[in-house]
């Protein structure tokens, strides 16, 4: 039995205790106006539109480390919550959680004074997301047999050209026995500048 959730590092929690993302936003606001148009009917044939809407957001504000945190705690949380309805509904069967990972690469920069800008390359250590120790201690406790994590944005430029992390983590939860990597948040910086 899989359970398949969307996690990203746009959305977080209005003072009011609302989600807010920006980009989903942007996205339904363009979808809107691209239905309004009636572009689509000149093509029948178009089976799906996809959209990628632009916040025009500070990298600070568009892809930010604590949302990522906060927003991957708030869905596992979420669904962790429907586990034993899933056990209860399907006796027998494994129970996976599918995460599709929407968030950009992060890197751990060694000086904070400096503040990445497009074009220009800062010295720091690509961010191990199936590591993170935020991450695992949300993971370890859920009672799920796997949890599929799948991160195809994750890339880093680099002097040597493009460094991909695993786009793909695939945990066996009864046997998660490795060290994970404490990061600080106040490091943390998105490779989307």
């Amino acid at each position: 039995m899989m359970d398949v959730m969307r996690v990203d590092d746009h959305a977080f929690l209005s003072k009011k205790g609302k989600v807010v993302n920006p980009t989903n936003a942007g996205e339904s606001k363009l979808r809107k106006e691209l239905d309004e148009s009636g572009i689509l009917e000149y093509f029948p044939n178009c089976k799906e539109v996809f959209i990628n809407a632009k916040t025009l957001l500070p990298t600070e504000e568009d892809h930010n480390y604590r949302f990522y945190k906060e927003n991957f705690a708030r869905v596992i949380g979420e669904h962790a919550r429907k586990v034993e309805l899933y056990k209860r509904n399907h006796p027998g069967y494994k129970i996976v959680f599918f995460v599709m990972d929407e968030s950009s690469a992060y890197f751990r920069i060694f000086d904070k004074s400096i503040k990445p800008e497009e074009g220009k390359r800062v010295i720091g250590a690509p961010h191990l997301f199936f590591f993170d120790k935020s991450f695992i201690e949300e993971i370890k406790n859920i009672r799920i047999d796997y949890l599929i994590w799948y991160a195809p944005f994750k890339l880093l430029r680099t002097n040597d050209g493009i460094f991909t992390l695993p786009q793909a983590v695939i945990y066996n939860i009864h046997e998660m026995d490795f060290d994970d990597i404490e990061y600080d948040q106040s490091e943390m910086r998105s490779s989307e500048v």
